[in-house]
């Protein structure tokens, strides 16, 4: 027998569900390979894929030629990548795009059920091209932290 505790908050809306179930759920790796249909469409379950941001590392010259920017389409050892259809042994042809310029700033979305004891391994690699540009920091953190202090600063009840 297991338990869930739902956690309310003051207007009565469950805002987290906690269970003494344990339990191991391996997700399947995005490794986005547009020829396998049948493997993306598994993968599509799982995360928020947007066919739009897949791009084939051809497309981007400083990462072509390169083999420590190869990976394999599996979880790591182990686990295994689990989908059924996916070909664990090749190399990943496909990256997901992202251009905080352009309004794409976040990657692959998951919601992940959350277990007492849970214990997340997460296997991620990224690569940074320019495209040519002198990257900048033309927004700093601490640009952003001024702005949030001083929304608070001049609010009502600071001010009183």
């Amino acid at each position: 027998m297991y338990y869930d505790y739902f956690e309310k908050d003051h207007l009565g809306n469950v805002r987290v569900v906690l269970t003494d179930q344990l339990q191991q759920d391996v997700y399947p790796v995005a490794d986005m390979e547009s020829g396998n249909t049948a493997a993306l469409n598994t993968e599509k379950q799982y995360y928020d894929i947007q066919d739009g941001n897949i791009t084939d590392e051809g497309d981007i010259p400083a990462f072509n030629g390169t083999t420590t920017n190869e990976y394999q389409n599996n979880n790591g050892n182990p686990p295994y990548n689990n989908n059924p259809s996916a070909n664990t042994s090749a190399n990943s042809e496909k990256l997901y795009k992202l251009n905080g310029a352009a309004g794409v700033k976040t990657g692959l979305g998951i919601t992940l059920r959350v277990m007492s004891g849970d214990v997340v391994d997460i296997f991620g690699k990224s690569f940074y091209h320019s495209g040519g540009a002198t990257p900048n920091n033309s927004y700093p953190v601490s640009g952003a932290l001024l702005n949030l202090l001083n929304v608070f600063a001049g609010s009502a009840a600071v001010t009183a």
